[in-house]
């Protein structure tokens, strides 16, 4: 998950005082739960598509439906789940790979140019 300080500073920054940054939250854990619930649909799709060329799921090949179904996380209750992702959430502030990616797409974009 990619989220970086300045998404959170448009949201108007965190805290539990700041309505945005909860609502943000608050909509990433109903959508996390929901996807979960259709975990079996979405598995089978994927499952479907492993012939499809899709670049991503070619790569990966069997392993692609493994793979979002660990994302799932379908060995945890719903609770631990919104758990999980807001460690995640929390995590992904840290991360300072993207923002490293971020500034070499900056660096090559501007020598295209």
């Amino acid at each position: 998950m990619k989220l970086s300080h300045e998404m959170i500073d448009g949201m108007g920054g965190m805290g539990k005082d700041n309505p945005q940054y909860s609502a943000f939250k608050e909509h990433c854990f109903t959508a996390f739960t929901t996807l979960r619930r259709s975990s079996s649909l979405i598995l089978n799709l994927f499952a479907l598509m492993q012939d499809a060329n899709i670049p991503d799921i070619k790569f990966w090949g069997d392993q692609a439906v493994h793979k979002v179904e660990e994302r799932f996380c379908l060995g945890l209750s719903d609770q631990e789940a919104v758990n999980f992702f807001e460690n995640l959430i929390n995590r992904s502030l840290e991360a300072w790979g993207p923002v490293v990616i971020d500034r070499l797409h900056g660096l090559v974009q501007g020598w295209r140019t």
